[in-house]
């Protein structure tokens, strides 16, 4: 099997159409379709159903689609890493959790691409399933992740930050004018919480309730997503109250006795390849958090 062969197989299920793949691969269609039918003898099952105008997958295409993105995404990587050692470029791959401290990561990012300035960066947020997934298949050099992870599998630098959840608050509600929010305050509110099964795990033994006892009216990823639910009337929102400005709306932040805190860790693959700006990164990052450069003031 061969790389090209991965190639024309993944345009193909982009294109949902071979007539329209084979035009994007400059090749004629019969030829095309040559290809997909050895690729199918060779793996011994059907890949695609073929309909008049468009294909779609079987079970077991939908999984070599996956794997030949997969592998395909992996030549890449290799390709570009071995064209960057010789000249220090190319991209950094960051993705995770939004926090106010992503911006210290980002100055770091910043300070280095003064001395290397063909490099650049591509930060993706997401959820925390999101996340492991890009990391697990090398879409992303670091994870930006709250909380423990598996040291087993991936390196981890501690980073010197904590998230810190306040509670987001519409001023419709009657809690809006405490000073501080107890435990005994959420017992009776719809809560909206952050997509993290952690962050549900704890608020559930934080209250002292099963989760399945948790009056969670909805959930987010991004913070803005959970002003615009408290908006809508959904409840109160756990969430980092340094990345939303309140200062124009009706919401207000309400500090939560005894609150969530979770810290912030920096994680790679312990059997990944890293490339040249990955490794840099690295080492410039390691020496300021060595140095307690990244304590907030």
């Amino acid at each position: 099997m061969e790389l090209r062969t991965l190639q024309y197989f993944v345009t193909v299920v982009k294109e949902g159409n071979i007539t329209k793949a084979a035009q994007a691969l400059h090749m004629t269609q019969p030829a095309l379709s040559i290809q997909i039918k050895d690729l199918e003898e060779e793996l011994g099952t059907p890949l695609v159903n073929r309909g008049n105008r468009h294909i779609t997958l079987t079970t077991e295409g939908n999984f070599f689609y996956q794997k030949a993105r997969e592998i395909l995404g992996l030549v890449n990587f290799t390709r570009e890493t071995l064209e960057g050692f010789s000249e220090i470029n190319g991209t950094l791959y960051l993705g995770g959790t939004d926090s106010q401290y992503n911006e210290e990561l980002f100055k770091t990012f910043h300070q280095l691409r003064q001395e290397y300035p063909q490099i650049n960066l591509n930060f993706l947020s997401g959820t925390i399933e999101d996340t492991f997934k890009r990391l697990d298949s090398g879409d992303i050099d670091f994870a930006i992740i709250l909380g423990p992870v598996d040291t087993e599998k991936y390196n981890t630098l501690p980073l010197p930050w904590w998230d810190i959840f306040s509670a987001l608050v519409p001023d419709s509600s009657p809690l809006y004018l405490k000073e501080v929010l107890k435990h005994e305050d959420f017992e009776t509110q719809q809560l909206i919480l952050p997509n993290h099964p952690m962050i549900r795990k704890i608020v559930a033994g934080w209250l002292n309730m099963p989760l399945e006892m948790l009056n969670v009216s909805s959930v987010y990823t991004f913070p803005y997503t959970a002003s615009s639910l408290v908006q809508a009337g959904l409840g109160i929102a756990l969430c980092k109250d340094a990345i939303l400005n309140t200062s124009q709306s009706n919401l207000r932040f309400i500090p939560i006795e005894d609150p969530i805190s979770l810290p912030l860790q920096l994680l790679w693959r312990r059997d990944s390849a890293m490339s040249q700006v990955a490794l840099k990164f690295l080492d410039v990052v390691t020496e300021k958090v060595a140095a307690a450069e990244y304590y907030p003031q």
